[in-house]
């Protein structure tokens, strides 16, 4: 059986010029090119046949991916199938996406899509399942020669929609174009002299069998188990199962079929200010960036004199309290950084780029550059003095990753200037680092590191972590690092954490316990390595003879951590 030609590769990527097609002619699935900005008139628009999935395998991949599916998501319950199916998903898709390139942009997105799929298996949340459902998208993308961008990764997952919506159409088309050229080909197909009888005989022979009730009884037997068998596997699929099925070969489809978007060249990005006849260009709005730099370099100087002196007193002055100089102070610096960001790439654009007198200007946008950078550093130094004042948090690590983006993203700024890229080169980049910020929040088992960071500091003589300890959500993943307060000298503390400690071994024996039942793809590993390590230093944090002793223990820690630390 041939493969059906809207899925057959080409043998090249086709250049033409001038309209896709012909009049009377079909046109190709292609992608215009437009003209680069700057030139001096419009050029003529290029068409790109992109190579297409081969038929046979197409449809062998969709049902591959259903199956996979059906097996460690809708059979299933929790994130250790979901891993498994990022894994085996974007192996198969990689089989399939035809041409495909494996640069070294793809090989790093591929990566990235590994260490959020093994923490759904060891620690999953609904976090690194849509970071890892993301990098999919996004390594379809890469294999397709494309740079992933953020933007052009959501556009692609939206493509897939009505994607998959023509893959089955066309699949549809080519199954009927099939069967009619079976019948009147002038060639019979091969196996066709043993295929054809045998069903002939088998469609009459069961007519006669029928008609025939003595013949009848001599099969009700077997009949009747082949019957009950088709029920049984029948009954085995309900009709959510059933939709479910078509919706994931519907977006497969979508993924494996030619993708047609409008390209952005990459020339365009570093296209600079053209100047007309090699005239010397003099920005009209020179004057005014000057100005705005030289005063923005004096606000920020005397600014960071005032807030040097945190840098020697390590506390806040006088009218802040710990919570609103970190707070409040750090996120209005942060978003002053972000405007410092803003206004560089408003600076630096356009005729501005051209004018004779820019060295001058990259000198002040140098200066200003070592203060923003010195504000990130004032920024760092509140939170680090919060986090001395009573420990590490979810929040403060959301926070440090938070003022590394915008620091990223302002340095990104100065690569602009110097190298003369567009926006869109700069909106792309920084979108990144955003995206990155959080793939390192979701993959780093953040709990784990900020309690150790914690009760190093309370068996260091500084107790007041303890709050983050008991007032805060606990991940299971990080009680082992707890087990060493249960020798704490003080009796408070050592007697609360072991109350925590016993009942959370309860819940997490109970957790393991369910995951068993439930199968292989709701194991975590996490919650296995917990339960060992509690289970191996019983002796430390089971101490209490009843269960009221216990919630009276935590209790007491909880009451004096708040009144005295928060």
């Amino acid at each position: 059986m041939d493969d059906p030609d809207f899925l057959r590769p080409s043998d090249s990527p086709e250049e033409t010029s001038g309209p896709a097609s012909q009049a009377g002619e079909a046109s190709p699935p292609s992608e215009q090119f437009t003209s680069v900005p700057g030139e001096s008139g419009p050029s003529p628009s290029r068409v790109v046949t992109l190579p297409m999935v081969k038929g046979r395998w197409g449809v062998c991949l969709v049902l591959l991916m259903v199956a996979l599916a059906d097996v460690t998501i809708y059979r299933t319950k929790g994130f250790t199938g979901l891993a498994v199916f990022l894994t085996g998903g974007s192996v198969l898709l990689c089989c399939g996406v035809p041409s495909r390139t494996l640069r070294a942009c793809t090989c790093f997105v591929w990566g990235m899509l590994v260490v959020p799929a093994w923490r759904l298996a060891d620690c999953g949340n609904n976090v690194l399942l849509l970071c890892g459902v993301w990098l999919l998208l996004a390594l379809v993308l890469s294999f397709r020669g494309r740079i992933p961008f953020v933007f052009d990764v959501l556009i692609f997952a939206m493509e897939c929609l009505p994607g998959g919506g023509e893959f089955l159409q066309a699949l549809n088309a080519s199954l009927k174009e099939k069967i009619t050229r079976s019948i009147d080909a002038p060639q019979a197909r091969p196996g066709a002299e043993i295929l054809f009888p045998l069903a002939a005989t088998v469609m009459f022979g069961s007519v006669f069998v029928m008609a025939n009730p003595d013949i009848v009884s001599m099969f009700t037997g077997q009949l009747d188990a082949i019957m009950d068998w088709v029920a049984d596997f029948a009954g085995q699929f309900s009709f959510g199962q059933i939709l479910f099925w078509c919706a994931v070969a519907w977006l497969t489809g979508g993924l494996l079929r030619p993708t047609i978007t409008r390209f952005i060249p990459t020339d365009w990005e570093r296209e600079p200010f053209r100047v007309p006849d090699g005239k010397p260009v003099y920005a009209p709005m020179y004057a005014a960036w000057r100005n705005t730099l030289l005063v923005l370099i004096v606000l920020f100087a005397v600014y960071l004199t005032f807030e040097s002196r945190a840098f020697i007193r390590r506390v806040p002055p006088k009218g802040f309290t710990y919570s609103s100089y970190a707070h409040e102070g750090a996120a209005w610096l942060t978003v002053a950084l972000g405007m410092a960001t803003l206004t560089l790439s408003v600076v630096f654009r356009g005729i501005t780029m051209a004018d004779d007198r820019l060295a001058g200007l990259r000198r002040l946008a140098m200066i200003w550059t070592v203060l923003n950078l010195a504000l990130a550093v004032a920024v760092c130094n509140r939170m680090l003095i919060y986090v001395d004042f009573n420990g590490m948090t979810r929040m403060r690590v959301v926070a440090f990753l938070g003022i590394g983006s915008v620091v990223a993203g302002f340095l990104l700024v100065v690569v602009k200037i110097y190298q003369h890229q567009r926006f869109t080169w700069l909106l792309q980049r920084q979108l990144w680092v955003v995206g990155l910020s959080a793939w390192l929040y979701a993959v780093l088992p953040v709990d784990s590191l900020i309690h150790r960071w914690n009760v190093n500091q309370i068996l260091g003589g500084n107790p007041a972590p303890i709050v983050q300890i008991t007032a805060h959500k606990l991940d299971d993943a990080c009680l082992p690092v707890l087990l060493p307060l249960c020798a704490e000298a003080d009796p408070i503390v050592s007697q609360g954490v072991a109350a925590l400690l016993n009942l959370r071994h309860r819940r997490l024996q109970e957790a393991v316990d369910q995951n068993r039942q439930a199968g292989w793809t709701a194991w975590q590993g996490h919650q296995s390595r917990s339960l060992s390590a509690l289970t191996a230093a019983q002796s430390s944090w089971d101490v209490f003879p009843t269960q009221m002793a216990t919630t009276t223990a935590l209790q007491r820690l909880s009451d004096v951590a708040m009144e005295r630390y928060w």
